[in-house]
């Protein structure tokens, strides 16, 4: 079965600890089915306005996308160019892993705030 995970949490390089759990449910069902784990998460740490990094390991792939929103440093604002990048990344990044490899059998989403929507 081909899985595709949306999750709101997820370790990523600049938060090594938030969504562990769901890492090792990802890497404990990758025994048995191919998963792909797809977090975008916003950091106004990053150098750049976006950073994604993918990793695969056997049935398990990774794609972790840090942004930086538009006007991140005004409160309001921020907050509202913030939504609209991650849907967008969200939207485009689904459509991509979909003309790539196909529908996945199943969408799997972890913490659902966010992924959900």
């Amino acid at each position: 079965m081909k899985a595709l995970w949306l999750a709101s949490w997820y370790p990523s390089k600049n938060d090594l600890l938030t969504g562990d759990f769901f890492q090792r449910h990802a890497h404990a069902a990758s025994l048995h089915h191919e998963i792909h784990v797809l977090h975008i998460k916003r950091d106004d740490a990053i150098s750049g306005t976006v950073d994604k990094s993918f990793n695969q390991q056997a049935n398990l792939s990774e794609t972790i996308i840090l942004y930086k929103p538009f006007l991140h440093v005004v409160k309001g604002a921020g907050t509202l160019f913030s939504a609209i990048t991650w849907f967008a990344l969200m939207k485009k990044e689904i459509n991509q892993w979909m003309l790539q490899f196909g529908k996945p059998n199943i969408i799997h989403v972890k913490a659902a705030w966010k992924c959900g929507l």
